[in-house]
C-alpha cells in the first residue's frame, strides 16, 4: 500500500480493511465520544469555578452583614439611635423581673 492507494481510497476496498470496518467504526465511534466527554468535563469545571468563586464573594458579603448587624445591635449604638430619632426611652437600673 502506498500514499497514492490511500489517496485515492483504493484501499478501502481491500479485503482486509472491509473485514475490520465495523472494528474501525466503532473505534472512531469512541473517539468522538471521548472527545465529547472532554468538552463536557471542562464545561462542567469552568461551573464549579464559577460557583466557587459565587460563594466566596457571598461568603464575604455575609460576614460583613453580619458585622454590621452585630454593630448596629449594640446597646450604645441603640441608644444613640432612639436619641437621635427623639424618642422617650428610659433607661432603668432594676433588672427585669420573670412573670408567673
Amino acid at each position: 500500500m502506498n500514499l497514492k492507494d490511500i489517496i485515492s481510497g483504493k484501499f478501502l476496498s481491500e479485503e482486509g480493511v472491509t473485514r475490520r470496518l465495523p472494528a474501525i467504526l466503532y473505534i472512531v465511534f469512541l473517539m468522538i465520544l471521548y472527545i465529547f466527554n472532554i468538552f463536557d468535563t471542562q464545561k462542567r469545571y469552568r461551573n464549579i469555578l464559577e460557583v466557587e468563586r459565587e460563594i466566596a464573594r457571598l461568603k464575604v458579603t455575609a460576614t460583613t452583614t453580619e458585622t454590621q448587624r452585630v454593630s448596629a445591635t449594640r446597646e450604645a449604638n441603640i441608644k444613640n439611635m432612639v436619641k437621635e430619632r427623639g424618642l422617650p426611652l428610659i433607661d432603668t437600673d432594676i433588672p427585669p423581673k420573670q412573670l408567673q
